[in-house]
């Protein structure tokens, strides 16, 4: 039981940088769109 709690804790805490990359990655690109559109 121990095991498995560990393994999901390793496993988020792998994904998560992936994670938050892709929320800026997309924060970004919707930014940059803004931007092309005002200008």
């Amino acid at each position: 039981m121990l095991a498995l709690g560990t393994g999901t804790v390793g496993v988020m805490a792998a994904s998560a940088p992936g994670i938050l990359l892709a929320g800026v990655a997309v924060f970004w690109l919707m930014n940059r769109q803004k931007r092309a559109a005002l200008a």
